[in-house]
């Protein structure tokens, strides 16, 4: 019941300044992986990378599974992208 209201309200507090939205939410209260799940993505949806620090992206490996290829999650978004755009 808390949850997405929440992750709205960090939301739209900090639509200006993603990053620290996302820290913000991090360190929220209960559920707060959760919350910063849901902030991080809808920041990631209106700025796209963007919103996130460059050492973010580079420590993450990319796998869609536990024991996937590093990569793979970035190669399928690159899909989506040529498919949206073309």
């Amino acid at each position: 019941m808390e949850t997405v209201p929440n992750a709205l309200f960090i939301f739209v507090k900090y639509l200006n300044d993603p990053q620290r939205g996302i820290i913000e939410a991090v360190n929220f209260t209960k559920d707060s992986d959760t919350i910063a799940s849901l902030v991080a993505s809808a920041f990631g949806a209106l700025y796209g990378s963007q919103a996130f620090r460059k050492e973010w992206i580079m420590q993450l490996p990319g796998k869609l599974l536990k024991h996937g290829q590093d990569g793979e999650v970035f190669q399928l978004l690159n899909c989506v992208k040529t498919f949206l755009t073309s």
